[in-house]
């Protein structure tokens, strides 16, 4: 008989423990079964290893530990003749680029925002959405056009740009509903028994796929983070509406619905995973609680530090984790650190960690806009546009990666503005014209080695129109004959020597992701012809969503993230930085290319967007409730008076409600 069943329980009530402990015992007796146990990605690793352990590391071959992907290469793999590449978001950005610059004409409302900063990026943002809350049916598109021209804008771009990929590429979002048509051709799943663990709530596709497990497994049990005290349905509501729908789902199948597993210590299913009665498990039942307790003793599991700027929240976290691994015993795994905003903080605390000696997985991704390599990529082509103009020429003779040291730039630069140079023309003929205290057989040499580097590449580039795959040879030959990827070695190796880890590990990864870049520009759209302008437009586009990632996480090392990215499994030990009000509970954001008002009538209309408004705060409220909960022994906060440009800044009101529930809560200061 199959059937649905939920795990209950507040954070840190046992709800995994219970799941896994059920798993590993029924999968032991029942060998001829599979078993499925789906968690977000970055919990795969971590889940693998704990059933692992539980299994007194033998682990047991008939439990599978997925995320919703992995699942679906898992399919993909069985299946390959329904496998299409994944387009990666420096792809989707190129292709949006394109699209534009073809349909232009054809545009209404967007026809003069195509070149706004941020503008494809919102809009590619809002096309994943669209794929992953299932909006692409006529219906729901002819419902949209109600709204106004905006929205035929963004049907056309949207049709133009699944063109585009044709049957050839697919979005990652479109992974769930591709993987919904066929997953019941997959090995092992009837009647098997899965269960869905971590997760905080599910979007349309993810409920679609869940609908067609329940009808082919023979169990399915859903762990729901629920509110133990009845006092904050407005924060649970994710909970209350992954529950309604999940059962509504159930019903109309029919599949039959369990009673409830309850987890918890005692009658009153309180956590395990803090000390009875201790501060942190006074702080999970009474955090956005009304009226909330207090407790009025002074806070030992509780700490918060006020510093000037975020450098002292750094330095103050490298030290007390240095304090809490030589002195108390914790290790490096046993401590995360969490940043209300991760671009704020992430440069200080790799220095001062680095200083510290202290091991860290940095769970983040940077752009590859500022970096040397993209700052001479996209200053080479505008100067071969502009024909070698003031400002693009030295934006590329600045670049790091040019020919010319930066004390023989700065001397260049003072002749070519004095004498008034431009064109490669110019540049190709020697220079006699004397300018004062300006060496004329220096200025030449620097002259012949700028026109040295880029004769080739300018040859190559000339001609009127090319294929994209013709100015891409050109420009990876101009890289090769520059030697950029050793240059970008070497300078990875002066940053590590004077201890900026980070963008150590950024120059030396940042050359292979850039020739990733080119490689899927050739990949996606190598024959189209483009002239030279309309390339660099499409290029551009690529390096604003290109990313380099730093090392995956090692055993004993702390672990470094953000509030939207970030997923921890249990630690012992939290920081929370830069708990101040500009971005806790989350910082004002763009409204993107739908504003608030135009998603609120698309929710009239019965589309489903991702949460915003009221939703969202609540939403976001809730994930701060689960991140403060994830410690077992001690949480600190910190903040600082102003931000690194000396902006002031004062405490969250999160953290405001935090102090009147521990009104003597434990303050540092430098």
């Amino acid at each position: 008989m199959m059937a649905l069943q939920f795990v209950f329980g507040s954070a840190g009530s046992g709800k995994s423990t219970f799941l896994y402990d059920m798993m590993g015992k029924e999968a032991a007796e029942h060998r001829d079964k599979q078993y499925f146990i789906l968690v977000p990605d970055q919990f795969t690793l971590e889940t693998q290893k704990t059933l692992v352990d539980k299994s007194g590391g033998s682990g047991i071959l008939n439990i599978d530990v997925l995320s919703f992907h992995r699942l679906a290469f898992r399919v993909f793999e069985q299946l390959p003749a329904k496998e299409r590449t994944i387009l990666e978001d420096m792809g989707k950005t190129m292709l949006l680029r394109k699209v534009f610059s073809e349909q232009k004409d054809r545009l209404t409302y967007f026809k003069k925002g195509i070149d706004k900063p941020g503008f494809l990026d919102e809009c590619k943002s809002f096309l994943c959405e669209l794929e992953q809350y299932g909006i692409c049916s006529e219906e729901q598109f002819g419902k949209l056009s109600e709204l106004g021209c905006k929205f035929d804008d963004i049907r056309l771009i949207y049709e133009c740009f699944k063109e585009k990929m044709g049957d050839v590429y697919m979005m990652a979002e479109e992974l769930i509903v591709q993987l919904t048509d066929i997953v019941h051709e997959m090995e092992g799943i009837r009647g098997s028994v899965i269960c869905l663990d971590g997760f905080t709530g599910f979007t349309p596709t993810q409920y679609g796929l869940i609908e067609r497990l329940l009808a082919l497994c023979e169990d399915l049990y859903v762990t729901v983070a629920t509110d133990s005290t009845g006092k904050r349905r407005h924060i649970f509501q994710i909970s209350e509406e992954t529950v309604r729908t999940l059962t509504r789902m159930a019903n109309r199948i029919p599949v039959e619905v369990r009673p409830p597993v309850m987890t918890g210590r005692g009658e009153e299913k309180r956590p395990y995973r803090f000390s009875e009665g201790g501060e942190l498990a006074f702080l999970e039942k009474n955090l956005f609680c009304y009226p909330a307790g207090v407790w009025p003793e002074p806070t030992e599991e509780l700490g918060l530090y006020i510093g000037k700027k975020p450098q002292d929240e750094a330095a103050y976290v490298a030290r007390s984790i240095w304090w809490l691994t030589a002195k108390k015993g914790y290790g490096f795994e046993d401590i995360a650190v969490i940043a209300g905003d991760m671009t704020a903080y992430e440069q200080v605390l790799s220095r001062e960690f680095s200083k510290m000696g202290i091991r860290y997985f940095l769970d983040a991704k940077k752009n590859i806009g500022a970096n040397w390599i993209a700052e001479m990529i996209q200053a080479v082509l505008e100067m071969y546009l502009t024909n070698m103009d003031y400002e693009s020429t030295f934006r590329f003779l600045r670049c790091g990666l040019s020919p010319l040291t930066r004390d023989e730039a700065d001397l260049f630069e003072n002749y070519v503005l004095a004498a008034g140079k431009r064109g490669f023309s110019a540049y190709e003929k020697e220079w006699e014209h004397e300018i004062a205290k300006i060496s004329l057989e220096e200025v030449n040499a620097m002259r012949a080695k700028v026109c040295d580097c880029l004769r080739e590449l300018f040859t190559e580039l000339g001609g009127g129109k090319k294929t994209v795959a013709q100015f891409t040879k050109a420009l990876y030959g101009f890289l090769v004959r520059q030697d950029v990827y050793h240059n970008m070695l070497a300078q990875s190796e002066v940053f590590a020597r004077s201890g900026e880890d980070m963008l150590a590990k950024e120059y030396e990864s940042v050359y292979a992701v850039v020739v990733a870049l080119l490689d899927e520009m050739v990949e996606l759209m190598g024959d189209e012809v483009v002239s030279i302008e309309e390339y660099r437009k499409i290029l551009a586009a690529g390096i604003s969503e290109g990313l380099v990632g730093f090392i995956p996480p090692q055993p004993d090392q702390v672990v470094v993230g953000d509030i939207h990215r970030t997923r921890l499994k249990d630690v012992k030990v939290l920081f929370f930085v830069g708990f101040s009000d500009d971005m806790i509970p989350g910082g004002m954001q763009a409204p993107g290319i739908v504003n608030s008002r135009e998603r609120k009538k698309i929710e009239q209309m019965g589309i489903a967007l991702a949460p915003s408004g009221t939703k969202k705060a609540a939403n976001d409220l809730f994930y701060l409730y689960l991140i403060f909960t994830k410690p077992s022994e001690r949480l600190f906060f910190t903040y600082s008076e102003s931000s690194g440009d000396s902006k002031g800044r004062q405490e969250s009101y999160v953290l405001t409600k935090i102090r009147k529930i521990f009104p003597k809560i434990k303050i540092e200061t430098d």
